[in-house]
């Protein structure tokens, strides 16, 4: 006589998949916040690179004025700098005027 053998399936142990899973949860929420912590000094650096960037166009600015300043005919005439460059200044000032006759119309 054969002997029956009732075959009863045992159920797969899932312990080895749900530490699986809790391991990947865990590396992914690490990875995130890793990113996220990133992302936010990188923000506060562009932030403190702009306010540099600001502060020197305003510089610029205020170069570009004293420079304005300084180059304007009333001080280089003032020191002496005029007749070094061969400038002379105008004595009497005459203004063109034109009439709308002496125009050309289509």
């Amino acid at each position: 006589m054969a002997a029956n053998y009732c075959s009863i399936r045992e159920r797969p142990s899932y312990g080895f998949l749900g530490l699986a899973v809790f391991f990947l949860i865990v590396i992914s929420s690490l990875g995130y916040f890793a990113e996220t912590n990133g992302v936010s000094s990188s923000g506060y650096e562009i932030k403190s690179y702009q306010k540099k960037i600001d502060k020197l166009n305003d510089d610029n600015q205020r170069m570009k004025i004293i420079i304005a300043e300084k180059s304007s005919f009333k001080k280089i005439s003032e020191n002496g700098s005029a007749e070094k460059m061969n400038l002379v200044g105008v004595s009497d000032q005459r203004y063109l005027l034109i009439s709308s006759l002496s125009l050309a119309s289509r």
